[in-house]
């Protein structure tokens, strides 16, 4: 049933962001385009116009996709259980986890394909020789006899246990996308529970929630400091870092996660 519900989220869902996704690779194009003609004509004011607005309109569409990134999804959660949707999705044979695991494993997926439409569409913009001007731009002078090295190379030289660094910061991604979606669904499973002004109620819980997760995070920081007396602890601060904020952020994501199914399984509020 899970796959079914995943399914059905997906193709939902597909409605909402793939127009947006066909819309950024085609005005990426267009931009890429209008680029090459503006360098190679003289000035005119009619292509000037007209690349303008393309431009207005392109980087608009980019805020869409990122606003939309999660968002999208987190409407939908709330839309089809604390609306008067909820009363046809609560009829369906199948359990409130399954019903946040599906909602949950789309939102995640159509971010992930956010992302890479927004990379597919930059790399389309700065191909040939801006992308090599880019990359010529991530040089920096480093030193006193003014050595260039690479970004990337300083970067990889600060860190210790460099695979290490990258496995644990690659799951902590991936953690992150699932944990700021079921934040907002915790926050609206608990503002649907009053009789009035819930959804400003559920974005106050978001807010509140938001605030003591960053009092963690000093806390975190404050703490690792601590411990990094030592010499072997200081030299994989990075690491330490990472995997408390990574444990400190599964344990909360499945607080949310429990809370949530159990609002919804008992106190489920459609007033």
């Amino acid at each position: 049933m899970l796959g079914k519900l995943f399914k059905t989220e997906f193709k939902a869902s597909g409605r909402l962001y793939l127009p947006l996704f066909i819309g950024v690779i085609f005005f990426a194009i267009v931009e890429r385009i209008m680029l090459e003609i503006l360098e190679n004509t003289d000035d005119s004011l009619v292509l000037n116009i007209v690349f303008g607005v393309i431009t207005v309109i392109f980087v608009l569409i980019i805020i869409s996709v990122c606003v939309s990134g999660q968002f999208i999804s987190i409407y939908r959660f709330y839309k089809s259980v604390f609306t008067d949707e909820g009363y046809l999705t609560n009829t369906l044979p199948v359990k409130s986890s399954s019903i946040i695991i599906s909602k949950l494993l789309v939102g995640v997926l159509y971010t992930v394909f956010s992302y890479i439409v927004l990379f597919v569409s930059g790399f389309i913009m700065v191909a040939g020789d801006l992308l090599i001007n880019a990359l010529n731009g991530l040089k920096i002078s480093y030193g006193i006899e003014n050595t260039q090295i690479s970004l990337m190379d300083f970067a990889i030289s600060s860190i210790v246990n460099l695979r290490l660094t990258l496995t644990i910061l690659a799951v902590l991604i991936i953690a992150v996308l699932f944990f700021n979606i079921l934040v907002f669904y915790v926050a609206f499973a608990i503002g649907n529970m009053a009789n009035r002004k819930k959804v400003l109620l559920s974005i106050i819980i978001y807010i509140a929630i938001i605030n003591v997760l960053s009092f963690i995070s000093a806390g975190v920081a404050v703490f690792v400091d601590w411990l990094s007396w030592d010499n072997v602890l200081r030299m994989n601060v990075i690491n330490i870092t990472l995997a408390i904020i990574l444990a400190v952020i599964v344990v909360i994501g499945l607080v949310c996660f429990f809370v949530t199914n159990k609002i919804i399984k008992s106190k489920l509020n459609l007033e």
